[in-house]
Order: C-alpha cells, then sequence, then structure tokens
C-alpha cells in the first residue's frame, strides 16, 4: 500500500466512527432518519477535514459532542445544535491555526 492509500483509510475508518457517535448521540432528539443525515454529514466533514488537519479533527469533534451534551442537559436540544457546531467549526480553526504556526516555524 501507498502512503496516499493508507490516508484515505484512515480518513474513511474515522469518517464512519465519528457519523455513527453522532447518530448514536442524537437518536433519542432527532429521530432515526434524521439522525442517520446527520450523522453522515459530521462524518463527512470529519473525514474530509482529516486531510487538511489530520488527527486534530478528531479533536474537533469531540469537543463539539461534549459541548452537544451538555447544552443539551442544561438548556434545549437547540441550543445544543448551535453550540455543537460553534464547537466543531472553532476547533476545527483552532487546529488549523495550530497546524499552520508548527509548520510555520519549522
Amino acid at each position: 500500500m501507498h502512503a496516499v492509500d493508507i490516508l484515505i483509510a484512515i480518513a474513511a475508518v474515522l469518517a464512519l466512527v465519528c457519523g455513527l457517535v453522532t447518530f448514536l448521540v442524537v437518536r433519542a432528539d432527532f429521530g432515526r432518519n434524521r439522525a442517520t443525515a446527520i450523522g453522515a454529514g459530521i462524518g463527512l466533514v470529519v473525514g474530509l477535514s482529516f486531510f487538511g488537519i489530520l488527527y486534530l479533527a478528531v479533536g474537533a469533534f469531540l469537543a463539539a459532542v461534549v459541548a452537544y451534551l451538555v447544552m443539551r442537559r442544561l438548556v434545549s436540544v437547540r441550543a445544543a445544535v448551535v453550540t455543537g457546531a460553534a464547537a466543531l467549526v472553532a476547533g476545527a480553526l483552532a487546529s488549523a491555526a495550530l497546524l499552520s504556526a508548527a509548520l510555520t516555524t519549522m
């Protein structure tokens, strides 16, 4: 296998795992059909962002899941969705900035 094949395989596995975790987390709030669509979307986002920010995409995903779970318990599902999405975007942007700074100072 070539290095690119390995990266694609890792991204695919991460996308599947993140999609499954997302499905399991949001299924009770949105139902099976919507949870499937949400899980597929998040899996796609994490899988594609892996090529830009590597393993840090998983950290951004985990921050988003934690933010969603905390806000769902404290406030409401709507606030949890907004907070989870904001945490995912903020985590991805912070990871990209961190990776950029690390590569700049090499």
